[in-house]
């Protein structure tokens, strides 16, 4: 059996681009997530693999706490990523929200911010959805221990957050979708040559 070079090529682009897809970094759940009560104002409850925050709230509030691994704290070293976002989903009407990601780690034994990034629920519906944030401030993210959603503004809301993602840049969408095509073509090429 003789491989054609361009399925080859076609393989290896489609290899390459998906091993940059979206990769989920943190799930919420109990054991990957532990929430700080005292400092989580906002109406919470935590699943198996996620937090919901569900009724009225006020500027400000939110859920936070620090990262677990099977239940043991962790510190996640997240300078390579370039874009995050949370899966989450929304239930009843869409208010559209404003809130903001804040990641912290210690620092001259105090718990500092390292970044701040920021989103809307806007267009979110009951299926969990990848909602890009945009960066307000990055510093180094060598070393998160914790994050915080925080709501910027006043409302009520029922929205389920599973998990922090790291993004794929749109020039990996791309590369995924030329693999995809050049597949399709060197298929349709062979196939045409066998008839």
């Amino acid at each position: 059996m003789r491989h054609h070079p361009i399925a080859i090529a076609a393989l290896s682009v489609l290899i390459s681009a998906s091993a940059a897809q979206a990769q989920t970094l943190s799930l919420l759940g109990p054991s990957s997530f532990d929430v700080d009560v005292a400092n989580s104002l906002a109406p919470w409850t935590q699943g198996a693999s996620s937090i919901t925050i569900n009724g009225a709230y006020l500027l400000g509030e939110g859920v936070g706490g620090g990262f677990l691994d099977d239940g043991s704290p962790v510190t996640y070293d997240w300078s390579g990523v370039e874009d995050f976002g949370l899966t989450m989903s929304l239930t009843g009407v869409n208010p559209n929200v404003l809130f903001s990601l804040e990641f912290f780690r210690f620092f001259e034994d105090e718990v500092e911010s390292v970044g701040r990034f920021e989103g809307s629920t806007e267009g979110l519906t009951s299926t969990p959805t990848l909602v890009a944030l945009n960066e307000a401030v990055r510093g180094d993210l060598s070393a998160v221990i914790g994050m915080q959603f925080t709501l910027e503004g006043d409302g009520t809301i029922n929205t389920t957050i599973n998990d922090i993602t790291a993004v794929p840049e749109p020039s990996t969408w791309a590369l995924l979708a030329l693999g995809g095509a050049i597949c399709a073509g060197a298929v349709l090429r062979r196939r045409s040559r066998k008839s």
